[in-house]
């Protein structure tokens, strides 16, 4: 499908193209045939797509996968998806968010992957992710618990090299501490112009894989939530900034002592600490004694 073609098929459907939605939408063929070839699927996977789109990726994801489950919010965009892939057997459009809430992944969602996974299935993300939820939405499939077995989108190159970015770089907070938490491998496979899509952005976009860690879920909770309260002060010093993430939230009451007992340099910053240092703030999990 090229540009004046999807253009008619727009203007038949009544559809107009809402950039507060994220919605850009892919007319390169070759493209969408490499971020397929990308997400490495294989025939008895179940594969993710968040934003069905016009479907151009959707199609040659049902070319290799076991089975797709592709998400559409947008009901006029639901129903021409429909009609345009209805060929294949294979593909589940659902109608809906991804989302419940900014933390949450929609329940109804959940249920319909963890039906077509069954006890044993692989779980492979493959999607052109809406720009307006592409940071979070990675996190929470990274952390949620389902057998995510990789992650291929294609985001917004500076939602890219964020995920990717290590201490000192530019770009790194706390959402490069959480992915390298998750991930056991980050990679930016290409960088992609703004022309491949209708309407064009103003940015430049990211094809981005990330594998996740086999153990990831051991501990992220309370990992996520030091991580996160402190990076709301990055700017100020370690002591400092585990003291107003305890006062803004109590359950982090333990935190300021948690510091002292680390010791870190009085200067320092919490972008100044490795993912090791954030490990050892965090209690150990008692046991039960069972």
């Amino acid at each position: 499908m090229n540009r004046d073609e999807l253009k008619v098929l727009m203007r038949n459907a009544g559809i107009r193209p809402r950039r507060s939605s994220g919605q850009n939408f892919l007319v390169e063929e070759d493209l969408a045939k490499a971020i397929a070839r990308a997400g490495e699927v294989e025939p008895g996977d179940v594969v993710l797509e968040v934003g069905t789109g016009f479907g151009m990726l959707t199609k040659h994801l049902c070319e290799v996968a076991g089975h797709v489950v592709s998400v559409e919010k947008d009901r006029k965009l639901h129903a021409v998806a429909t009609e345009l892939l209805s060929e294949f057997e294979n593909l589940t459009i659902h109608a809906g968010d991804v989302l419940k809430t900014k933390n949450a992944l929609a329940p109804d969602l959940i249920e319909v992957l963890r039906e077509r996974l069954g006890p044993q299935g692989r779980l492979r993300v493959v999607a052109n992710l809406p720009y307006n939820i592409a940071t979070s939405l990675v996190i929470l499939l990274l952390s949620v618990e389902l057998p995510v077995d990789a992650i291929v989108v294609m985001v917004q190159l500076e939602a890219a090299e964020r995920f990717a970015a290590r201490r000192g770089a530019e770009g790194f907070g706390a959402v490069s501490l959480l992915c390298e938490a998750l991930c056991e491998r980050i990679e930016l496979v290409r960088t992609v112009p703004p022309d491949v899509f209708m309407p064009r952005p103003k940015v430049t976009s990211a094809v981005v894989r990330l594998i996740p860690r086999a153990d990831r879920h051991e501990g992220y909770r309370d990992l996520s939530r030091v991580i996160r309260g402190m990076f709301n002060y990055r700017r100020k010093t370690v002591p400092k900034a585990a003291k107003l993430a305890a006062k803004a939230d109590s359950t982090l009451a333990w935190l300021p002592d948690a510091v002292a007992a680390l010791g870190p340099d009085p200067a320092a910053r919490p972008e100044d600490l490795t993912l090791v240092d954030f490990r050892r703030l965090v209690p150990p999990v008692e046991s039960d004694g069972s």
